[in-house]
């Protein structure tokens, strides 16, 4: 019997482009939080950070979508953040959000 592996390794190649899409940046102070407008998004900029994701070509905007399950807990660090002037590690989903801004994943306090 013969097995046809080509959809294991489509679904495999997926799950890693996703992976390795995704950036990183660590230990940044929050420079400016946008409580958003008609888009249904935070924004947010960190200092030092000129592109935040490669998918986003240079624009320094973070995106988090309302709807997004912890979005009320990813503003509520990064106001904390800012506040006690204390950095955070962001890291993007590698994917675009809120018309073409860098989608959020996570956010660490630090």
């Amino acid at each position: 019997m013969k097995y046809n592996c080509v959809p294991f390794f489509i679904l495999a190649s997926m799950f890693s482009a996703y992976s390795l899409a995704a950036t990183d940046h660590s230990d940044k102070k929050v420079a400016i939080i946008h409580s958003g407008d008609t888009r249904d998004c935070y924004f947010f900029k960190l200092e030092g950070v000129t592109e935040a994701d490669p998918v986003a070509s240079n624009n320094d905007w973070f995106a988090v979508p309302f709807d997004k399950p912890s979005a009320k807990n990813v503003i509520g660090i990064l106001m904390a953040a800012k506040a006690s002037n204390t950095a955070v590690t962001a890291k993007t989903t590698g994917q675009l959000a809120c018309g073409g801004f860098a989608e959020v994943d996570s956010v660490l306090w630090l």
